[in-house]
């Protein structure tokens, strides 16, 4: 009876002992076939009558060190000072020359002609009364020497009088008659425009700029000191260009810049600007800070307000790889490539990473190493030939 208890505590350790059964493998959540690693790209294996006849040449890469260059968007803009608005000296009313009042954006040379002000007269209380008593009395003297003259030429004929005394009688009765004529014109002014004067003050431009705004219409009133054309110089324009406040160490702000048109060729190398000192002016909204560049003269074809790509050079060195920009193939997805020679006929496509382009020569952060050749001329067609293109 005693071996019970312990034939039971043997099974349940023979029990104990058993294993579980083991889980299945989990599967993989991806799976990728065919993989090719970008060192293992198609290379490109041509007999040297091919390399003959699609003109390839190779060039080896070079080393370049220099300062670092920064690329920004600026817009042009006028400098302080040399945009004016033109006032009005007198209260008036704006009428336009035979040639009409400029459009903004029409250049005009200094002392041009850009409207006439007809300045507002003194309102007297009697001044149409006024106006036709001295018309009335301006005939009725011209009436009288009008016959005063003709007696004293017939007694002049009939000489009975002297001839002097018939000059000054027609004298007379010309005066009278350019008062006439005078006081004719000074009522229909007045019964015309009430307020106007008969005289026009001429506003010419003060200096050779562009129309940058029209601030008065011909017929309209202005008062004294109120505007009527903005004119903008053009000969002289400046860049702003906002820069991360936290990127402002790094750059060299007293260097020369360099400053291209949006849609130039990378190739272009821009125009010089220099840097001016103007008001201090930022943005905390944008955390920028505002630098200022003069444009040279040659740069007039840029306009007011254009913007534009501004390369500003940085302080710290920087060290990169230099290749012939020819030698730079770009694909569809912007992915950009070189053909690195491995051996006789066999090219072998690299990745590289353009950090700018300088005349001819494009600078590379990342490709083959120094002294490595690569396709300098050709590299389309093995592109070509690579992908069955044009074939």
């Amino acid at each position: 009876m005693r071996l019970r208890p312990t034939l039971a505590a043997a099974a349940l350790a023979a029990a104990c002992q058993r294993t579980a059964p083991s889980a299945p493998h989990a599967a993989h959540p991806a799976t990728v076939a065919h993989a090719v690693k970008e060192s293992e790209l198609t290379t490109v294996t041509l007999t040297p009558r091919a390399v003959e006849r699609l003109g390839i040449t190779t060039a080896p890469v070079a080393p370049a060190s220099g300062a670092q260059v920064r690329t920004f968007a600026g817009d042009v803009s006028v400098p302080p000072g040399r945009a004016l608005t033109l006032a009005a000296p007198l209260a008036g009313t704006v009428h336009a020359p035979a040639s009409g009042l400029p459009r903004p954006g029409t250049a005009v040379a200094q002392g041009a002609l850009l409207l006439w002000l007809t300045p507002f007269a003194p309102a007297d209380r009697d001044v149409r009364a006024q106006s036709v008593r001295t018309l009335e009395a301006a005939r009725a003297r011209l009436a009288a020497s009008t016959q005063r003259a003709a007696r004293t030429e017939l007694l002049a004929r009939q000489r009975a009088g002297s001839e002097r005394a018939a000059e000054e009688a027609r004298a007379e009765r010309d005066t009278a008659a350019a008062e006439v004529r005078a006081a004719e014109a000074r009522l229909a002014v007045l019964r015309r425009a009430p307020l106007d004067s008969d005289v026009r003050v001429p506003v010419t431009a003060p200096r050779a700029g562009v129309v940058r705004q029209l601030f008065a219409a011909p017929g309209q009133m202005v008062a004294a000191g109120g505007s009527l054309v903005e004119v903008a110089a053009a000969d002289a324009l400046w860049v702003r260009v906002p820069v991360y406040a936290g990127d402002l160490a790094s750059l060299d702000a007293q260097a020369p810049a360099r400053v291209a048109r949006l849609g130039e060729p990378s190739t272009s190398a821009g125009t010089p600007a220099d840097p001016v000192v103007a008001p201090p002016s930022a943005d905390p909204v944008a955390a920028t800070v505002d630098l200022f560049y003069a444009l040279s003269p040659g740069a007039s074809a840029l306009r007011q307000g254009e913007r534009v790509r501004v390369s500003i050079p940085g302080l710290a060195p920087e060290s990169a790889l230099s290749v012939p920009w020819s030698a730079v193939i770009t694909d569809v997805s912007g992915g950009q490539w070189v053909y690195e020679l491995t051996g006789p006929g066999v090219y072998a496509r690299k990745r590289v990473a353009v950090l700018r382009v300088e005349g001819d020569r494009a600078l590379l952060s990342r490709g083959p190493r120094a002294g490595t050749p690569v396709v300098a001329v050709g590299a389309a067609e093995l592109y070509g030939t690579e992908f069955g293109a044009g074939h």
